[in-house]
């Protein structure tokens, strides 16, 4: 059979995390689901439902298609086009609410799981598969919720029976239901220990019963009655396994010994040689093939060629489910079951001694992390000292690196101090160089008004030197001794200003010829 690809967008994987979590989760939940059969041949997934180990519903929901159905299967699967007429959920929703569901390590638990998981493409690792741990020869027949309702009986624990009641109020919950408390029953009786289904209260249910498989979706439930015997009481009941366009379906008597008479005298081949049909193909009684093969479990069955009143002729599988030995050796004790018990016993010996080694191996284990554990502390306290160390090392360093950043901004200092003395003193010189200048363009403007003022009184004295008369004389005499004061007195402007220079001169620490 081919793999599907896990690969693409449309599957989910859910990852298991955290072992430890994984190994301390004991979450379980129980999933069913129901399928219709789409036009490309392939089946869909239209109703989920899943139960917790309380038998409480989380998820309950109707599945929306994008596929056109064309086949409902409303006779197995109690759905029909108007239940999906408000469906909004879609795969994917669902898909979600399983991985938020089964996250931490949750077991998802069903009957024939794989064909839900490659139906929902959902990849899960933590899984219980019902229908491989109750392994008998009335459960070798294709998986069925059925199954359970046979074997319940026997393992109904007291935690079960609280909600038989509230479960058929919702019938197409049972499936999910029915499943986990099979789990629990085995989990209660424990995995070493056989739940013995060949007890006669079961063999009496399931012995009394003909699988019909593989039964095309065109045969109806009345017709499946026309193969057997007219004098026989007969009871059609159908399952949940689907194939295709091909269903599952029981017949069931009123006892093993009518079922095996009944498979007996239904005309045809059990695998043991051709056999010739010595009656006509009418619809009330069906033409049978040649040569049959037993089925994968060795058991007999029959090829069944059925003429409906359609006219078409359809062709499905009788097999009888347990040997009319068997139905004999039910009221005695089960040799092998005694066999079994033994060989669980020897099993449960190896295990424990297995467990002892098992025991011995962890606790050498465990001495030797003690020991790592030790080797690593002092691998620690050593670090620990080392970083210290290392810690005190960064601090000297810092404080060198600030000692010298302080000494770097000092000697900075001191020289932007010495920039700004040194502006300073260019400054007063500039000022000083200013105000001597200014001294000597006094002087020498002084200087030059002194001889115009010289020149001046000469012209005037030498007119006045031309003048007759006395008066012009005595005038003349007043105004030369006039322009002679003025000349003191310009002259004293003069050496007042030279004494100014001077002292300027001196003070910013000119040469001395410097004012000359």
């Amino acid at each position: 059979m081919k793999q599907p690809n896990r690969c693409t967008k449309e599957w989910v994987v859910t990852k298991l995390g955290n072992i430890s979590k994984i190994v301390e989760s004991n979450a379980m939940y129980a999933i069913d689901c129901e399928m219709v059969l789409c036009e490309d041949g392939a089946d869909a997934v239209v109703q989920v439902c899943v139960v917790d180990h309380n038998f409480e519903v989380r998820i309950d929901e109707f599945v929306k298609t994008n596929k056109a159905i064309t086949d409902y299967r409303t006779h197995v699967t109690g759905i029909s086009a108007k239940d999906l007429d408000g469906a909004t959920c879609t795969l994917a929703d669902i898909q979600k609410s399983l991985k938020k569901l089964l996250k931490h390590g949750a077991i998802l638990i069903g009957h024939g799981l794989n064909y839900y998981l490659e139906a929902l493409k959902f990849d899960h690792a933590r899984v219980i598969d019902t229908s491989l741990i109750f392994e008998s020869q009335s459960l070798d027949a294709p998986a069925t919720r059925n199954s359970s309702e046979a074997i319940l009986p026997q393992v109904q624990s007291s935690s079960c029976n609280d909600v038989r009641e509230k479960c058929a109020q919702h019938k197409y919950l049972d499936g999910a239901r029915n499943t986990m408390k099979l789990v629990l029953a085995k989990i209660e009786r424990g995995f070493g220990d056989v739940i013995d289904l060949s007890c006669r209260d079961v063999l009496k249910v399931e012995m009394a019963k003909l699988l019909l498989h593989t039964v095309p979706v065109e045969v109806s439930m009345e017709e499946l009655k026309k193969i057997f015997p007219k004098d026989f009481e007969v009871d059609i009941k159908l399952t949940s396994r689907t194939k295709g366009r091909k269903y599952f379906a029981y017949a069931v008597f009123k006892d093993p010994q009518a079922a095996h008479q009944a498979f007996e005298r239904i005309e045809g081949n059990k695998g043991e040689g051709p056999q010739a049909d010595k009656h006509a193909s009418t619809p009330e009684r069906p033409r049978f093939a040649k040569k049959v093969p037993k089925d994968s479990s060795g058991r007999p069955q029959k090829l069944i060629l059925l003429q409906l009143s359609t006219g078409v002729t359809a062709s499905f599988f009788v097999c009888n489910m347990f040997s009319y030995n068997i139905i004999d050796q039910s009221v005695q004790p089960n040799k092998r079951s005694l066999q079994m018990e033994e060989s669980i016993t020897e099993a449960k010996k190896q295990k424990v001694d297995m467990g002892e080694e098992a025991i011995n191996k962890s606790e050498s284990i465990t001495e030797a992390k003690e020991q790592k554990v030790d080797m690593g502390k002092e691998a620690i306290g050593k670090l620990e000292s080392t970083t210290e160390a290392k810690k005190q090392v960064d601090i000297g360093k810092e404080a060198i690196n600030k000692s010298k950043r302080r000494k770097r901004s000092r000697k900075k200092q001191k020289e932007v101090d010495m920039c700004k003395e040194a502006v300073n003193k260019s400054e007063s010189t500039t000022e000083a160089k200013k105000q001597v200048d200014m001294g000597k363009e006094a002087v020498n403007k002084s200087k030059s008004r002194k001889k115009q003022e010289v020149v001046m009184c000469k012209e005037a004295i030498n007119k006045l030197k031309t003048r007759t008369g006395s008066n012009q004389r005595n005038y003349h005499q007043e105004e030369i001794e006039r322009l002679k004061r003025q000349l003191c007195q310009k002259d004293d402007e003069i050496h007042s200003l030279q004494k100014i220079v001077s002292v300027l001169i001196g003070n910013q620490g000119f040469p001395p010829h410097v004012g000359q």
